[in-house]
């Protein structure tokens, strides 16, 4: 392998899991639905609000959609600018694992309510991938889980992934801390129905309410990810008074919270890092 080449993937890791490891992402999702109104946190935020004088509301889904959104656009036009292109299209072998598995959903039944991301290649605003943090996986899959995880990101294995064992297992365990489990699809498989059947056959579950539920939190925990990758609370606030004309005041939060005793570890070590 060219030593250049090399040090080149090194470097990219290196700045992934850089980016992976910024922002907010526990402090940001506990003013979520995921964490909102479960007992210590409801306690801690009504201690704050006490000595703020301020309401610290809920983020709604309508918020965490529009600012994941937002989020998406900023990392994009990061690497737009970085590598000098915008497309970010699919391979040939990953529209067909597409076509594929639209299939799949026709002729087994127990596909049939999986939601694929992009679920198009031909539509302008649905082309592009899902941003997953700093991550853009080739497809992720909702409705479909198993033990530990509550959906599915697709990798299609073609040249590009050569020599890069060490960034994939790296980029697949910060799927794998979202709920989401990676699967390795060959190029040459992408349109082997049964293969695919028989790779996901045994993550299928009836769609019920608890389901729809536990898809709903992973898609905020994922939201909210993308967000605290490529957003500063303080851009996060002034998003949501912009659109929303409402003022979340989580950078007022931030500060209050990280000093106290009772801060959750994990939010501590991120608040450190976001108010340095």
């Amino acid at each position: 392998m060219n030593i250049q080449f090399e040090q080149d993937i090194k470097d990219e890791t290196k700045r992934k899991i850089k980016q992976w490891n910024k922002g907010c992402h526990h402090f940001i999702l506990q003013r979520t639905l995921n964490e909102f109104y479960r007992k210590k946190t409801v306690l801690r935020r009504a201690q704050i609000e006490k000595s703020l004088t301020v309401s610290l509301p809920l983020i709604t889904d309508e918020m965490i959609t529009a600012l994941f959104s937002h989020a998406s656009q900023l990392y994009f036009d990061r690497c737009s600018a970085r590598f000098e292109h915008t497309g970010f299209q699919s391979t040939p072998a990953e529209r067909r694992f597409l076509e594929t598995f639209k299939e799949l959903t026709k002729t087994h039944i127990e596909f049939k309510n999986a939601d694929i991301y992009p679920t198009d290649h031909y539509s302008k605003q649905l082309n592009r991938k899902l941003v997953v943090g700093c991550h853009l996986p080739d497809y992720v899959i909702f409705g479909l889980k198993m033990n530990g995880y509550s959906g599915l990101v697709i990798e299609i294995d073609g040249d590009s992934h050569v020599n890069k064992l060490e960034k994939d297992m790296i980029t697949y365990s910060h799927f794998e801390s979202l709920g989401l489990y990676p699967i390795s699809i060959p190029n040459e498989k992408s349109t082997d129905l049964q293969f695919l059947y028989k790779a996901m056959k045994s993550m299928t579950r009836k769609r019920s309410g608890a389901l729809d539920k536990q898809i709903h939190r992973t898609k905020r925990a994922l939201w909210c990810k993308t967000i605290a990758c490529n957003m500063t609370l303080k851009e996060i606030d002034t998003f949501v008074v912009e659109k929303f004309g409402l003022n979340l005041a989580l950078v007022d939060e931030a500060h209050t919270l990280f000093l106290d005793s009772k801060c959750p570890v994990k939010v501590k070590r991120e608040l450190a890092k976001e108010l340095k």
